[in-house]
């Protein structure tokens, strides 16, 4: 996806039926426009699961069931990226998508079939502009237009004949859309000795649009006496609760990084989000890098971040999963000690962390709530060596432990 030359190709399958198909393409015209065009994708039928028995059999509707009986676990993945690049200026398309199947189903196993039931995709356009008013000043222009769209196809939530009530059954499909417009503008001075400030303001305007959905049932209105939505002969459009949600982001930031010697450095990063339904976020960052010898070098840097909800957590109005517009954002303040052994031919590194999250957002089984967090302490440890010019040998392994709070 990163790359920008060459002409690369790949395949790929593997024993759970994945077909990968990847490329590359790119080229520089003579008038100095450089475009790359990678693209990849993979489908797969998944592995073959078989289910046990499912909730019907817990409320005596066995009979209608499709279990015990294999799970639908099909996924596909495309994207496609066009980059333009002439002289200072970019412009970058990308199209996203993935899906997958039903798996086990919302309450029951579903028939047996491996079609592609949710889907995401995701388009982006986004411009960008570097400009040198000065020797010491870059001036980092951005500009960009992103949409995602959701849709859960035609899902069957209760089998034909459930409950005696539901003779085709209930089924549903879902659609969702978001856009997002962005910009956002840069400036890095270094006309300090030793020093290099970057400066930078943001602004995104984000709207839920098409936000519906068409099911045989109607959940505003149940049947006399139960607390089932009444059957419709026919399926039936209903408004979603996403429908016309916006939200407006304004964000600056200043981080000045300082060199006080050849072997010193140290990062010292603000930044202030501004948020027009969940409010205001104030995260620092400090970093400090020091090369004790030739070959080594030891590094800390503490970092505070925050995770606003979405809207379907602050808006949503469906049964199981019913939004709260009293929750917060998650926090999180990280604090990180790493160790770096460098060589012309090797590199390791050696990280070690802790993590304190704060007012997660999880889902009670009936609504978004927050939580009281969790403590997450680390340990990553990575080796790269160059064997020959030809061979390099890369290894990881990594040990985390979660306390749940």
């Amino acid at each position: 996806i990163t790359l920008s030359h060459g002409r690369p190709a790949l395949e790929r399958y593997d024993d759970s039926r994945t077909m990968t198909a990847g490329g590359l393409y790119s080229d520089t015209t003579a008038g100095g426009v450089h475009f790359s065009l990678p693209a990849s994708g993979w489908d797969s039928d998944g592995p073959h699961i078989t289910a046990g028995e499912d909730a019907l059999y817990a409320i005596g509707q066995g009979a209608l069931s499709n279990a015990p009986g294999p799970t639908n676990e099909a996924r596909n993945d495309a994207t496609v990226v066009l980059n333009l690049d002439y002289r200072k200026f970019s412009l970058a398309v990308q199209y996203l998508e993935s899906g997958q199947g039903d798996y086990f189903g919302a309450l029951f196993l579903p028939p047996d079939e491996t079609r592609t039931v949710f889907y995401n995709r995701w388009w982006t356009v986004e411009g960008k502009q570097i400009l040198n008013p000065t020797p010491n000043t870059e001036v980092r222009a951005k500009l960009g237009w992103q949409e995602f769209r959701n849709n859960f196809d035609n899902i069957q939530i209760s089998p034909p004949g459930f409950l005696g009530i539901y003779s085709d059954g209930q089924t549903a499909s879902t659609n969702y859309g978001e856009q997002r417009l962005y910009g956002s503008a840069e400036v890095v001075w270094d006309g300090m000795r030793n020093q290099v400030w970057l400066a930078g303001v943001e602004y995104a305007e984000i709207e839920g649009f098409n936000n519906y959905s068409d099911q045989n049932f109607d959940t505003n209105n149940t049947i006399p006496g139960t607390p089932f939505p009444a059957p419709l002969p026919e399926s039936r459009r209903f408004p979603g609760d996403l429908e016309g949600q916006t939200r407006d982001i304004f964000s600056v930031f200043l981080q000045d990084q300082i060199q006080f010697n050849e072997r010193l450095a140290l990062t010292a990063g603000l930044r202030f989000d501004h948020y027009s339904d969940v409010g205001d976020a104030l995260t620092p960052r400090l970093a400090v890098v020091y090369q004790v010898a030739s070959h080594h070098i030891v590094k800390a840097q503490y970092a505070e971040a925050f995770r606003p909800p979405t809207f379907v957590e602050l808006y949503s109005t469906a049964e199981a999963a019913l939004g709260n517009p009293d929750i917060v954002p998650e926090t999180v303040q990280t604090l990180e000690f790493g160790y770096i052994y460098k060589t012309a031919t090797t590199l390791a590194r050696a990280t070690l962390f802790h993590s304190e999250f704060e007012d997660l957002i999880v889902s009670t089984g009936r609504q978004f709530d927050n939580a009281k967090g969790a403590v997450v302490n680390g340990l990553d440890l990575d080796l790269e060596h160059q064997i020959s010019s030809k061979f390099k040998i890369e290894g990881n392994a990594s040990y985390v432990d979660t306390e749940d709070n």
